[in-house]
């Protein structure tokens, strides 16, 4: 799940940098610094619910917030979401 979101935020973070730009040629270089921020060891794997995901957060906000983009969440840029976890274990899973 984490690294959808992750693909989600960097592909978020890869269209915005575009916009962001008025150039026509896109070389990578603002979207390389994207992806080693949220890639950065201090972002502490980004688990749910850590210290790392919210610092991850608060930058693709900062960003989408430099282009101009208008909230559509339910909290501002935020939404709710309810996620649930299922550990499969040999007493869980049976092979047909």
């Amino acid at each position: 799940m984490r690294t959808v979101i992750t693909a989600v935020a960097l592909f978020t973070l890869a269209v915005e940098t575009c916009a962001q730009q008025a150039a026509t040629h896109f070389d990578g270089k603002t979207w390389w610094e994207h992806v080693k921020f949220l890639a950065d060891d201090s972002l502490e794997g980004r688990d749910t619910g850590s210290e790392g995901i919210k610092k991850a957060q608060a930058y693709a906000v900062e960003q989408f917030k430099k282009t101009g983009l208008a909230p559509a969440g339910t909290e501002g840029f935020y939404q709710r979401l309810h996620l649930c976890s299922i550990r499969w274990t040999k007493r869980n899973l049976r092979w047909r």
